[in-house]
């Protein structure tokens, strides 16, 4: 397993890893960046992201295929210059082999270099999966938005959950 920031290169295979996990998963809660509409929109996208210092998308090669991704997005302003959102997706054939794990280990040493004080994201109430991880990783619960997500089978709630670092 190799774990690194995206590149230019990356961003065809990472293009469609987002779209294999979108289609995959009933909780994905995209972020922007997930969501492109054309291969155009994502590399414009991606290309923004590395050219900020603030923000980046690590990626899990395993097979000699994209299997995975982390992304981190800090503030844009003075009073949230510590604070980043995190986004994870990994396809389902490779959930539950430690790369979660590896994936916020990572993100833990590059929020430090960054001067990154909370981390925080969102997460559907019914992925247990997940929502374990996140714990294992130091993550709390700090609220629930009740029928947030509209599923083919009816709403649900979201969680939004932050861990503060040191």
């Amino acid at each position: 397993m190799k774990i690194r920031n995206i590149s230019e290169n990356d961003i065809d295979e990472f293009y469609l890893l987002c779209k294999k996990i979108d289609q995959e998963s009933q909780f994905a809660l995209l972020e922007p960046f997930e969501k492109a509409k054309s291969l155009e929109e994502q590399k414009e996208i991606v290309r923004s992201i590395t050219r900020q210092k603030n923000k980046a998308i690590f990626i899990v090669e395993m097979d000699e295929q994209l299997v995975g991704y982390l992304g981190v997005f800090a503030g844009e302003y003075p009073l949230n210059y510590h604070c980043a959102k995190v986004t994870i997706g990994i396809l389902h054939a490779y959930a539950g082999k430690g790369i979660g794990k590896q994936l916020f280990e990572i993100l833990d040493k590059w929020s430090k270099e960054h001067f990154i004080h909370r981390l925080e994201l969102s997460v559907s109430s019914h992925n247990e999966l997940a929502i374990n991880l996140f714990i294992l990783m130091g993550f709390q619960y700090e609220g629930a938005k009740h029928d947030s997500l509209k599923t083919h089978n009816g709403f649900i709630n979201e969680f939004t959950m932050a861990k503060l670092l040191g």
